[in-house]
């Protein structure tokens, strides 16, 4: 095995493609990086204007091409903050696509669903969905217990969220 890319960065947080064809990075300063793997991979920095990055996502955003029709992908980013504010973002052109508002806690944690149809976020005592593309709230669970673990099956169906309830107790949960 051999190290194709190593980036020198204080990382706060991390994310990958399920392709492993860009990873991202984010900072204490609020930047994020995009990386493409391998060697000599380009990169694109996309400057937040948030906080301390506390978790960044990749998610599928479904195209249609206006030449044959087909079905085309291309990825959207969620950055999240320790001031409570969620961006996505589209990497076709690196702009945002919609904020997500509302949220008073740091985000500990941020997934897209496998379709990229909803955005969920885990908060001090809250998981809440977005629909990632107006930043809209779909839903809002309370917890008593810090949440930051989020995992969506591969048909969207069902939404596992950890967290920890005393020290050396990680209870996890089907929503």
């Amino acid at each position: 095995k051999e190290i194709l890319n190593q980036v020198d960065a204080n990382a706060t947080a991390l994310a990958i493609t399920d392709s492993c064809q860009h990873f991202a990075i984010g900072q204490e300063d609020g930047k994020v990086v995009i990386h493409a793997a391998g060697r000599d991979g380009e990169s694109h920095a996309l400057a937040t204007g948030l906080g301390h990055i506390t978790s960044i996502a990749f998610g599928k955003k479904p195209e249609f091409s206006k030449v044959d029709g087909r079905k085309r992908s291309h990825w959207l980013l969620a950055t999240a903050d320790n001031v409570g504010t969620i961006i996505i973002w589209d990497l076709a052109d690196y702009t945002p696509v919609s904020m997500v508002r509302g949220i008073v806690h740091q985000v500990n944690g941020v997934k897209f669903s496998s379709h990229g149809s909803m955005l969920a976020s885990a908060s001090h005592s809250y998981v809440q969905l977005w629909n990632p593309y107006n930043g809209g709230h779909l839903l809002t669970l309370h917890h008593t217990h810090r949440r930051q673990g989020l995992a969506f099956s591969s048909d969207d169906a069902m939404l596992v969220v950890g967290g920890a309830a005393n020290p050396g107790n990680s209870p996890a949960e089907q929503v």
